[in-house]
């Protein structure tokens, strides 16, 4: 049954066969690329994660500025003249509420719960602040029923283009945004709230695919609904420095940047779709990944992940169309060596890459932002 509160763009009618198609997340994409050993454990095995204190952390935080601008939107913006000691109510309520949902699984002792939490209260002084300067007045969208709702939390599923300009039958994104909302000067913004150690560097905004992707998703439903969208996108972080302060990282994406995105998740979905999966190598990767345990303790069957990448007696599993690797020994799964002179003829062939053209080249580079989005149809 789609869910009323999940926005669908109509174009070309796309979701007709929906039911038979894979769901994709960003997440699940970046998670693809970040290591294929992880993807396989996350979403084919369907290991438990680890608990991750900055998940955690990062959910509790979501879930104090969602009450926050939900407030907002309810009091139609009365709340940013709120005194302060109310709205960190507000947002101490939204903790207290959130903060034992997301670390149940902590395996933290009760001291150290009350320290975890008392930690992320801080957060709350520097983020009322922000709320008050910034003013950002959630928008409105009309869901399946007609119904009003707030722009917080907004679930879009929506088709990812190929360069050609078709739409993939495959593969659709599924995208859930933090915050859609009119700055005080009244333009839109696709917003997503962060948590981090550390100030983001501009080349991390610069290649960052989360929020290009978010405005392609967006931009469909505004175009549709006839909201005016610049393509204006930011990043709001918290970072736990000496000062706690919330930085703010903007951009408008242009026609590069969509092509960047729409690039990276056909290039996942071929990946994920043709189980062009691997290990990563990577020590600060691995470092951050939530099966790191189970992985570098060979906690995991290879033998199952060698027959899923290789795609010997893979079933399907029916609830998410992913395909599901077999438990049958790698030993009766291993192809029988090839002739040699066959092999080396394949390998040759193999070889052959065919170079992209000059004229493509040189269109993607003068392309417009105009022309772009005139060939999504937006």
């Amino acid at each position: 049954m789609e869910n009323k509160n999940v926005f669908r763009p109509k174009r070309d009618n796309w979701d007709k066969n929906i039911d038979s198609m894979n769901r994709a997340s960003y997440s699940q994409i970046e998670k693809a690329f970040f290591c294929g050993m992880s993807w396989y454990m996350r979403y084919v095995e369907k290991y438990k994660e680890e608990f991750s204190d900055n998940l955690a952390r990062g959910s509790v935080y979501h879930s104090i500025n969602e009450a926050l601008y939900l407030e907002a939107f309810n009091t139609n913006g009365a709340s940013f003249e709120y005194e302060d000691d109310k709205l960190v109510k507000i947002a101490t309520d939204a903790l207290d509420k959130a903060f034992p949902e997301n670390y149940s699984a902590s395996g933290l002792g009760e001291v150290e719960m009350i320290q975890a939490k008392n930690d992320i209260a801080t957060y709350i002084p520097p983020l009322v602040a922000h709320y008050k300067q910034e003013r950002l007045m959630p928008i409105s969208l009309k869901n399946a029923d007609g119904e009003e709702i707030p722009a917080i939390e907004i679930a879009i599923e929506c088709p990812i283009e190929k360069y050609d300009g078709t739409l993939r039958d495959d593969f659709y994104i599924y995208v859930k945004i933090d915050l859609i909302a009119k700055n005080k000067e009244g333009k839109i913004i696709v917003l997503d709230h962060k948590t981090a150690g550390r100030a983001y560097s501009d080349m991390k905004i610069k290649i960052a695919q989360q929020l290009p992707i978010y405005a392609y998703a967006a931009g469909m439903i505004f175009q549709e609904l006839g909201i005016p969208y610049d393509n204006m996108v930011r990043y709001d972080v918290i970072t736990k420095t000496k000062e706690l302060k919330i930085k703010i990282y903007e951009k408008t994406i242009n026609a590069t940047n969509s092509i960047r995105a729409l690039t990276y998740l056909n290039a996942g979905c071929e990946m994920i779709n043709k189980r062009a999966l691997s290990f990563c190598n990577s020590e600060m990767s691995c470092n951050m990944c939530n099966y790191k345990d189970k992985c570098s303790e060979n906690m995991i069957s290879f033998e199952k992940f060698n027959s899923y990448i290789t795609g010997n007696n893979v079933i399907t599993d029916n609830s998410n169309n992913i395909p599901q690797a077999s438990d049958q020994p790698i030993s009766e799964l291993t192809v029988k060596p090839k002739n040699k002179k066959k092999l080396k003829e394949e390998k040759v062939v193999e070889a052959v890459i065919e170079q992209p053209k000059n004229e493509m080249t040189k269109e993607l580079a003068t392309e417009t932002k105009e022309d772009y989005f005139s060939n999504l149809g937006f």
